[in-house]
C-alpha cells in the first residue's frame, strides 16, 4: 500500500472550499457569484409568492438584496436582466421591480446612458404603466395624490410607453377599484400625445 501517494479524499476538498455553503437541506452546495444569484432568484421568483422553502416576505427580500449587491458590480445588468424576464420567461411582476430597484439605488442613477429604453422595452402591457408606478409609490409609501416625483427613469421610461397603447388597451386596463389609476399614471409622468387619438385618450382620463 502507498504512504504517500493516496487517493485523494474529494469530498473532504469539496467541503473545504472557501465558497462551500449549506443548502437548505444542510447538503453541500456552493456559493454563486452576484449576477448569477439575481438571475436564478429573478427567475424563480413570483413576487409576493410563497417559495417551498421560504415564505413570501423572505423571498421577496432575498431578492432585493440580490439586485442591490448587482446594482454596486454591474448596473446596466440589471435592466438587461428585467427585458430578458419580460421578453423571455414572461414574467410581469420581477422585472418592473428590477427597474424601479434600479432607478432608486445610488450606484445606479447615472451610471447607463439611455437607460430608459429598458423601461420602455419591459412595459409590454397598458396596466403595467399603473403596476410600476405603484411599487415605486408604495415602496416609499406616498399616495399618487400627494405631490411627489417619480424617480426620472420611471418618469421617462413610463411617459414614453404610453405611445405604445392604443384606445382600446388604455380603456381595458382603465379601473376605478385600485389605488393608482391610469390618470395617476398619466399626470405623473406626462406623456405627450404624438396624434389625435392620442390626445382625446389623453383628454377623457
Amino acid at each position: 500500500m502507498s504512504k504517500f501517494n493516496k487517493v485523494p479524499d474529494i469530498a473532504k476538498e469539496l467541503y473545504e472550499r472557501k465558497d462551500a455553503v449549506p443548502n437548505y437541506e444542510g447538503a453541500l452546495a456552493f456559493k454563486l457569484d452576484p449576477l448569477t444569484e439575481l438571475y436564478l432568484r429573478s427567475a424563480s421568483t413570483l413576487v409576493g409568492e410563497p417559495k417551498f422553502y421560504t415564505d413570501s416576505k423572505a423571498a421577496d427580500s432575498d431578492l432585493l438584496k440580490s439586485i442591490h449587491a448587482v446594482a454596486k458590480i454591474d448596473p446596466e445588468f440589471i435592466l438587461q436582466l428585467a427585458v430578458f424576464c419580460r421578453e423571455k420567461l414572461y414574467l410581469r411582476s420581477v422585472p418592473l421591480m428590477l427597474i424601479a430597484e434600479f432607478a432608486n439605488d445610488p450606484d445606479c442613477i447615472g451610471k447607463v446612458e439611455n437607460a430608459r429604453k429598458y423601461v420602455e422595452r419591459t412595459i409590454q402591457r397598458a396596466d403595467e404603466l399603473t403596476e410600476i408606478v405603484s411599487y415605486q409609490l408604495s415602496r416609499n409609501k406616498v399616495s399618487p395624490r400627494d405631490k411627489t416625483k417619480l424617480p426620472m427613469l420611471i418618469r421617462f421610461g413610463v411617459k414614453n410607453a404610453f405611445s405604445k397603447f392604443d384606445r382600446y388597451q388604455i380603456g381595458k386596463y382603465n379601473k376605478d377599484d385600485i389605488a393608482v389609476k391610469m390618470r395617476d399614471a398619466m399626470f405623473l409622468t406626462h406623456p405627450q400625445p404624438s396624434n389625435e387619438d392620442q390626445v382625446d385618450i389623453y383628454a377623457k382620463l
